[in-house]
C-alpha cells in the first residue's frame, strides 16, 4: 500500500503541475515545488513513522518544505511531520492544559533540523517542551554555525528557551550566554505566556556564569 500511495504521489506531481510562484509571505509559503501536490498530503496527513520517513526525503526531493517560518496555519504539514518522526503525540493541543505523550523515535536529531527550521514560529511552542537536554544544544549550535544575520528572533528565542528549559548546567548556561552576544532576542508579553519557567532550577548555575 505504501509503494501505491508515493507512487500515486510521483505520478500526481508530474500531472498536476501549478505555477511555483511566491505566495503572500504571511499566510501563504516560500517553496519551490508543486503546490497541489503539498496540499494534496496535507490534507490527508498519515502518522505513521515509517511512512513518515519516507514522506520526509520525498518532501525534501520535491522542495516541499515550507521555508517561510511567519505563516499563519492552525496545524502546519512541518509541524505534524517533525511530531510524527520524533515520537510527540499530542492528546489535548490547544487551550491551557495542553498535553503531549513523547514515544522516543532514536530518529537523528541532526537529520530532522532542517525540518524544525521550517516549522512556523507560532507552532514551536508544541515542540520545545519535548525536545531532548542534547537536541535543544544541537539546535542552539545549529543556528550559530548558520550565521544567518536574517535568521528569524522569535526562533532564537525559542531556541534559547528550550537549552534553558531542559539544561541547567554552567557549560549550557555559557552557551546561552555566548549565543546572546551574536543574536539580538526580542520577547513580548504573548511569548512570555507561552514559555512557563522555572528560574530556581538554574538560578545558582545563571548568577555564577553571570558574574563571571
Amino acid at each position: 500500500m505504501e509503494d501505491l500511495i508515493f507512487k500515486y504521489l510521483e505520478n500526481y506531481s508530474n500531472g498536476n503541475l501549478s505555477s511555483n510562484e511566491e505566495y503572500d509571505e504571511i499566510s501563504h509559503s516560500k517553496f519551490a515545488g508543486n503546490k497541489n501536490l503539498r496540499e494534496l498530503i496535507e490534507d490527508n496527513f498519515i502518522d505513521n513513522l515509517d511512512f513518515n520517513k519516507r514522506l520526509f526525503e520525498f518532501l525534501k526531493s520535491k522542495k516541499l518544505l515550507n521555508s517561510n517560518m511567519h505563516k499563519i496555519s492552525m496545524l502546519d504539514l512541518e509541524v505534524q511531520l517533525f511530531e510524527s518522526l520524533y515520537g510527540i503525540k499530542y492528546i489535548i493541543r490547544y487551550g491551557d492544559n495542553k498535553k503531549a505523550d513523547f514515544i522516543d523515535t532514536k530518529f537523528e536529531f541532526e537529520n530532522l533540523i532542517e525540518l524544525l527550521d521550517a516549522i512556523p514560529n507560532r507552532e514551536l511552542e508544541y515542540i520545545v517542551p519535548y525536545l531532548k537536554p542534547m537536541d535543544t544544544l544541537k539546535w542552539l549550535e545549529y543556528i550559530e554555525k548558520k550565521n544567518d544575520k536574517e535568521h528569524n528572533n522569535h526562533t532564537n528565542l525559542w531556541c534559547v528557551y528550550a537549552v534553558l528549559l531542559h539544561n541547567n548546567s554552567k557549560d549550557s548556561i555559557k552557551k546561552v550566554f555566548e549565543f546572546l552576544n551574536t543574536h539580538f532576542i526580542y520577547v513580548d508579553n504573548i511569548e512570555i505566556e507561552q514559555m512557563p519557567f522555572d528560574f530556581k532550577k538554574i538560578s545558582n548555575n545563571f548568577w555564577e556564569i553571570y558574574f563571571q
